[in-house]
């Protein structure tokens, strides 16, 4: 908090079970006033929303029929849930090894997941595709942009 009125700082975080983005960040700022320099946002219901809005790019890396996809991802209750089930549902082993783990209680995080979609993001992804699909995501460019001409 303290660096953000000298520097930018982006802090972005996921929902998660919360209702509502504001009840999130009055949680995590209490009483304390947002500082110019914060952007805090927050990605509707987890961060894979934003990777599964890609649909064409995200088909293609996962190789997971483009139909299978969630046309509103941002909709889903759980779309770190959803990517695992499609993953293990619709792709190469290489992939499934890296990205899912199943000890028996359903897909959990592989050890190579943030790895993988790491590379997915570099390589593929499509973040004017996915902000069509992921309004939290088209938000987050806006205020990004936002924030760089203030501080120009």
């Amino acid at each position: 908090m303290r660096l953000a009125p000298n520097v930018p700082v982006l802090l972005l975080t996921d929902l998660d079970r919360k209702e509502c983005a504001p009840s999130l960040i009055g949680e995590w700022l209490g009483q304390q006033a947002m500082p110019d320099g914060l952007l805090f946002r927050v990605a509707v219901r987890e961060i894979e929303a934003w990777l599964l809005a890609d649909k064409q790019n995200f088909a293609s890396f996962a190789h997971i029929p483009f139909a299978k996809l969630p046309e509103a991802p941002e909709g889903l209750d759980d779309p770190k849930q959803t990517l695992l089930n499609l993953v293990k549902r619709h792709s190469p082993t290489s992939l499934k090894r890296d990205l899912v783990a199943d000890h028996g209680h359903g897909p959990r995080q592989g050890l190579a997941y943030n790895e993988r979609l790491s590379q997915f993001v570099h390589g593929c992804w499509d973040l004017e595709e996915a902000s069509m699909r992921a309004d939290s995501l088209a938000r987050t460019r806006r205020r990004i942009g936002e924030l760089a001409s203030a501080r120009c």
